[in-house]
C-alpha cells in the first residue's frame, strides 16, 4: 500500500516536471518570436524611416524646384518691367526720330544694344565658358571709347566725369570685354548718381595687379545688399528689402566677364560714395610710371609765407580729417580756396587738386603738412 502511494506521487512529480519543462519550452519559444517579430518590425520601421526619408527628399527637392520656378518667374517679371522700363525712351526716341538729332538717336540706340547683349550675354556664359582674348591693352585708350558712349548720360544728369587714368598704364585683359565692363559700370553709376554728381575712375598698383576703381556718389547700396548685386537675382532681392539701388544685368556681366580673366569684382558703399573695383594683371612699366609721377608733384616748388599758411589753417583743419578718395567732400573746400588770387596758394592747391585726382593718399598728407 505504502508503495503504490510511493509510486503514484512519484508519477505526479514526473507529470508536473513535465508540465514545467513543457511551459519553459512554450516560454522560450515565445520569447524567441517576440525577439524575431521585434526584429521584423525593427527592420520595418527602418524600412519605414528610409521611405519617409526618400519621400521627405523628394518633398525638399520638389519644394526647391518649386521655389526655383518661382524665382524664375519673378526674375522674369522684374526683367521684363526692367526691359519695358529701360527700353521704353530710346524706344521712343528712334520711333520720333525725325525729332531728335542724330547724336541723341545714337545713345538710344547703344543703350538697346547694350541692355539686349547683356541679357543674351548672361543666359549664354552661365552655363559655358567665356573665351577671352588677353593681350596688353592700353587703358586710356579703352576709357576713351567708353565715354563716347556715355558721354550724352554724362551731360543730360550734368555728372561731373574724373577720369585719373594714365595714359602709359597697360593691363593684360581682353580689350573688348574690358570695354563693357567700363560701360555697364559707368552706366551703373549714372544711373544712381544725383544731378551733378560725381563719378571718377582711378587706379593704383597693387603688387603685380592694378586695381581699378569706379567711384560714385549716388544712392547706397545697403550692406545686406552689397554681396548680392552682381548676381542676376539681386534686382529682386533689393526690391523686396526696399534697397535704394539694387542689382543689374549689367552688373552681372561684368561678374562673368572678369571671372573668365580669373579675377573678381567687389563693391563698398557708404554715406558717401558707392566704389566698384576689380583688379587685373599690369605691365611692370607702370610701377615707374607711378614712382616718376611721384617725384614730379613731390619736387613741385610750392612756397608758402607764415600769412599764406595763416589763410589756409581753417581748411587744412577741415581737410585732415577727410581721406584723399572722399573726392567730393575735398573737391568743395578745394573750390573755397581756388577763390583766392595768391600765387603761392594758388600753385599748392593746384598741386592738392592733382592729387586728389591721381588719389594720392601720401602726397596728399605731405601737401596738409606743408601748409601748417
Amino acid at each position: 500500500m505504502i508503495y503504490a502511494i510511493t509510486l503514484l506521487q512519484f508519477t505526479e512529480w514526473i507529470v508536473i516536471l513535465v508540465l514545467c519543462v513543457l511551459l519553459v519550452m512554450v516560454f522560450i519559444k515565445s520569447v524567441k518570436k517576440q525577439q524575431y517579430l521585434k526584429t521584423q518590425l525593427e527592420s520595418k520601421n527602418e524600412e519605414i524611416k528610409a521611405i519617409s526619408a526618400n519621400n521627405q527628399l523628394q518633398i525638399d527637392q520638389i519644394e526647391a524646384k518649386l521655389n526655383k520656378v518661382d524665382n524664375l518667374c519673378e526674375f522674369k517679371e522684374g526683367v521684363t518691367q526692367l526691359l519695358l522700363h529701360d527700353l521704353k525712351n530710346p524706344l521712343s526716341l528712334l520711333i520720333n526720330y525725325d525729332l531728335f538729332s542724330k547724336e541723341l538717336l545714337g545713345h538710344a540706340a547703344n543703350q538697346m544694344l547694350n541692355i539686349v547683349t547683356n541679357i543674351g550675354d548672361i543666359q549664354h556664359y552661365e552655363n559655358a565658358k567665356m573665351n577671352v582674348d588677353i593681350r596688353e591693352v592700353q587703358v586710356s585708350a579703352v576709357l576713351k571709347n567708353t565715354f563716347s558712349q556715355v558721354e550724352y548720360s554724362l551731360k543730360e544728369k550734368k555728372i561731373n566725369y574724373y577720369n585719373n587714368i594714365h595714359d602709359d598704364l597697360i593691363v593684360y585683359a581682353d580689350e573688348k570685354l574690358l570695354e563693357r565692363i567700363f560701360v555697364n559700370l559707368l552706366l551703373n553709376a549714372i544711373k544712381y548718381s544725383s544731378h551733378e554728381g560725381d563719378i571718377n575712375i582711378k587706379a593704383e598698383t597693387e603688387k603685380d595687379k592694378v586695381k581699378i576703381s569706379i567711384i560714385d556718389t549716388g544712392y547706397v547700396i545697403p550692406e545686406d545688399v552689397q554681396s548680392l548685386v552682381f548676381d542676376k537675382f539681386g534686382l529682386l532681392v533689393a526690391k523686396k528689402s526696399n534697397a535704394s539701388r539694387d542689382g543689374n544685368l549689367g552688373l552681372s556681366f561684368c561678374k562673368l566677364a572678369l571671372e573668365a580673366h580669373n579675377e573678381k569684382i567687389f563693391v563698398k558703399s557708404d554715406n558717401e560714395q558707392t566704389t566698384f573695383w576689380f583688379t587685373l594683371k599690369g605691365v611692370e612699366t607702370y610701377n615707374n610710371l607711378t614712382t616718376e609721377s611721384k617725384l614730379q608733384v613731390t619736387k613741385s616748388e610750392i612756397n608758402l609765407t607764415d600769412e599764406n599758411k595763416e589763410f589756409l589753417k581753417q581748411y587744412i583743419r577741415d581737410l585732415k580729417p577727410l581721406k584723399v578718395y572722399e573726392f567730393s567732400a575735398v573737391r568743395k573746400i578745394i573750390k573755397q580756396i581756388e577763390e583766392h588770387d595768391n600765387p603761392n596758394i594758388k600753385s599748392w592747391v593746384n598741386n592738392l587738386s592733382q592729387t586728389v585726382k591721381s588719389g594720392d593718399e601720401e602726397l596728399y598728407n605731405n601737401l596738409l603738412k606743408l601748409a601748417e
